[in-house]
């Protein structure tokens, strides 16, 4: 996770250096919204991954995964 976050600094500091205030925030914006659009794209994914696997099998099967979801996430 390091060094991500050091390529993203050093990308920040070199954008700094190269563009004017006003660029910086339109290249910054630009990128959250990419960003922001592929995040919504996954989520919608996994919804419908969801969906069909609720559409898909038995209601104990689903009561299963929901109590196991619910154990993994309370684990975080």
């Amino acid at each position: 996770m390091t060094t991500i976050r050091k390529y993203i600094q050093s990308f920040l500091s070199y954008l700094r250096l190269k563009v004017n205030r006003v660029q910086f925030i339109m290249v910054i914006a630009t990128l959250t919204g990419f960003v922001s659009g592929l995040m919504a794209v996954l989520l919608k994914s996994i919804v419908h991954v969801i969906q069909d696997f609720v559409e898909n099998y038995t209601l104990v099967n689903f009561h299963i995964c929901c109590f196991l979801l619910w154990v993994w996430l309370s684990q975080i």
